[in-house]
């Protein structure tokens, strides 16, 4: 009989550690299946323009949703794009008639999320999120558009697509109605991806990747490529962001050290596209700096994200940090904490930084937030 008990505990005892494997190793994959981001924000007058996803705890189908919140972040309205099997808003800007610009992509079916072949659109809105126009991209297979400026006739997407066997970095104009003006493709026969550009003395000039490089190119206004230049000695990543800062470009990016670490980093060109100088972070973890911006100081406000491995699983840890405009580090402030956080984007709100991202929060998954940073990088408020 006794016996038989040491055999019943020892049975019980294992079958309580065969339940705490598979809570480790499997749960949470549960645990992190709800997604809600804020991609990217714009801050106009008292008001916050914001773009992200929402997967409504399904892994798979992941929407892009847009949402209007007012001075103290607080949600006045918020709207799914339902359009297609899967969806995403890249990025937004308000024009000069206070109408919402977005682009993105979409996948229209679950044959094309599995083959994925994406669907660049734009769409247009008013300051009320009730539609204006809505534009997909087709002269082109396999689109994305990943950034929008505002012109003084129009708007100006900035993406990829596929032509043939390669990826090309794509750069389309509308009209303010919405009609189609021009396209122009990077014709260089590698890989090409454009993800972020900026408009300076009648100058376009592109950040993205091509193949694992960096690159840099200069449209005119009309988008005629005039120069560009490969940095091959970035991550896989390439150039994520552009700013102007004294008569200068600054692009975000980072400089691969070995197979497994990189350092984020500023570059600095003149504006004919030609070397001055560059400043990398001492990071504890690899990283990379993914948006810089410069405020009404001229300084230089970059958002980066290191990656700390633990085990087999990463950890994103994101830092915000500011440069002065001859790249001279004025402070980095790491974002740490135990689970994954993201910043997206930054805004100039009421002399302070107003930073967008989503992080992790257990049982209830990623979840979007605003952080609200002085100009001495204090954080005044996490909502």
């Amino acid at each position: 009989m006794q016996r038989f008990i040491r055999i019943a505990i020892l049975v019980f005892l294992f079958i309580i550690l065969l339940v705490g494997i598979y809570l480790c190793f499997f749960s949470s994959e549960d645990e992190s299946s709800y997604l809600d981001t804020i991609d990217a924000i714009f801050a106009h007058e008292d008001t916050i323009f914001a773009v992200g996803r929402n997967n409504d705890n399904d892994k798979e189908l992941t929407k892009a949703k847009f949402a209007i919140y007012n001075k103290k972040q607080e949600k006045i309205y918020e709207k799914i794009y339902n359009k297609g099997y899967t969806s995403r808003f890249y990025d937004l800007l308000v024009d000069d008639d206070e109408d919402v610009v977005i682009v993105g992509s979409y996948e229209k079916t679950k044959k094309d999320f599995e083959n994925k072949n994406t669907t660049a659109f734009i769409l247009k809105t008013d300051s009320d999120g009730q539609l204006i126009f809505e534009k997909m991209f087709q002269e082109l297979s396999n689109t994305k558009f990943y950034d929008v400026l505002s012109f003084e006739d129009g708007y100006l997407a900035i993406g990829s697509a596929s032509h043939g066997s390669n990826q090309v970095g794509i750069l389309v104009k509308y009209h303010k109605d919405g009609t189609f003006d021009w396209v122009e493709e990077f014709t260089e026969e590698k890989n090409t991806e454009f993800s972020s550009a900026i408009v300076y003395k009648d100058k376009i000039y592109v950040v993205g990747k091509q193949e694992k490089h960096g690159i840099l190119a200069s449209y005119t206004l009309d988008g005629k490529m005039e120069d560009f230049l490969l940095d091959k000695n970035t991550d896989s990543f390439g150039f994520s962001s552009v700013t102007v800062v004294d008569d200068s470009l600054v692009v975000a990016t980072s400089r691969k050290v070995s197979d497994n670490f990189s350092s984020p980093t500023l570059i600095q060109y003149d504006l004919d596209l030609k070397y001055k100088n560059d400043i990398s972070y001492n990071s504890q973890y690899s990283g990379r700096f993914l948006k810089v911006v410069t405020d009404s100081n001229d300084d230089l406000v970059v958002l980066g994200r290191a990656d700390e491995k633990k085990g087999k699983k990463v950890v994103h840890h994101s830092f915000i940090g500011k440069y002065r405009s001859d790249l001279t580090e004025a402070e980095v402030v790491p974002y740490y904490n135990e689970g994954d956080d993201y910043f997206t984007d930054i805004a100039f709100l009421d002399d302070n930084y107003l930073i967008s991202g989503y992080s992790y929060y257990s049982s209830q998954g990623y979840l979007s937030k605003f952080l609200t940073y002085s100009e001495a990088l204090e954080v005044l408020e996490v909502k």
